[in-house]
């Protein structure tokens, strides 16, 4: 993902992305910045989902549904920046 601010590329897993809280700061421009995903991307991408998750079954078992779910949540995440107009 990259930071709607500075365009510098934030990972998913920093400590910045997983601390409490709606509003998050960017690590690079200390921006505040919000965690969303992308409602279109999940919506397009969940019955090819849900298909491959059958295929997997044989091979994953229990885990076949969860790994191709939080590929497609991975997916759709994205970065929105925080306007404070008053």
């Amino acid at each position: 993902m990259k930071c709607p601010h500075c365009d510098n590329k934030v990972s998913f897993f920093s400590k910045a992305m997983n601390k409490f809280g709606k509003v998050k700061f960017c690590p690079h421009c200390s921006q505040k910045i919000r965690f969303k995903f992308d409602l279109k991307t999940v919506a397009l991408l969940f019955i090819p989902t849900v298909l491959f998750s059958f295929l997997l079954r044989p091979y994953l078992g229990a885990l076949s549904t969860a790994v191709p779910l939080l590929v497609v949540f991975l997916v759709s995440a994205k970065l929105d920046p925080i306007n404070e107009n008053i």
